[in-house]
């Protein structure tokens, strides 16, 4: 299964019953969304939880190398 998927949280049918489009959000590792740049949604408590108990490998922030590579 890939990591990308579909889903715009403003496209009106997820807006108006959400609850179908959250079954492949939450089967397998955080999923990469298009919302104007990529992003990783994570969307399972598990997977929430890691994260916020490890501040130091989840930001965020952009990496400063990242950006000054951007830059050049």
């Amino acid at each position: 299964m890939s990591n990308e998927i579909d889903f715009n949280p403003l496209d009106p049918r997820i807006v108006a019953d959400p609850f179908p489009f959250y079954k492949p959000l939450m089967e397998g590792p955080p999923k990469q969304v298009f919302l104007g740049q990529v992003t990783t949604l994570v969307a399972r408590y598990d997977h929430v939880v890691k994260m916020l108990k490890d501040p130091e490998n989840f930001k965020n922030e952009i990496p400063q190398d990242e950006v000054n590579a951007a830059l050049d």
